[in-house]
């Protein structure tokens, strides 16, 4: 037994620590949905849902965005390229939305570690995380780089 909690802590500082590495100096971002939706999704479609304009897939599957929190820089880069907007500008639009009654705020997670985990006990997410993060219980729909 002490063997194996041993293993699992070393697993997951290890883990941890390519979350913080890969956070840091991702190149290349992916959105993600749950691998039983096997689809690709065009960037107009992507931000259409993380931008509350559309809560589903072509084939009717409903979709919870996750973001990750505004300081993070996977999510900097995200907003900018794929939403086309600063986080500042995200942060408006989603005040507005929230005002007019149009729309409700994405959910937040704290981190890639979170979006993992919740994507092990749901397939109704949407989410980006670094290329490198992604595993099996993850599907890409699409794939940018954050250097241009």
């Amino acid at each position: 037994m002490p063997v194996l909690l041993i293993h699992n802590y070393i697993k997951t500082i290890l883990l941890l620590f390519c979350m913080l590495s890969t956070t840091a100096s991702a190149e290349s971002i992916a959105i993600v949905v749950s691998s039983k939706a096997q689809q690709t999704l065009s960037l107009e479609q992507v931000n259409h849902i993380f931008l509350g304009r559309v809560v589903s897939l072509n084939s009717g599957q409903k979709l919870t965005p996750l973001v990750l929190p505004q300081n993070n820089p996977v999510h900097k880069s995200f907003a900018k390229i794929v939403l086309s907007k600063s986080t500042v500008q995200l942060k408006s639009y989603w005040a507005k939305q929230l005002f007019t009654g149009k729309g409700s705020v994405p959910r937040t997670v704290n981190n890639v570690a979170d979006v993992r985990k919740l994507f092990g006990e749901n397939t109704r997410f949407i989410s980006y995380l670094p290329v490198e993060m992604v595993d099996d219980s993850m599907h890409v729909v699409y794939t940018f780089d954050t250097k241009n």
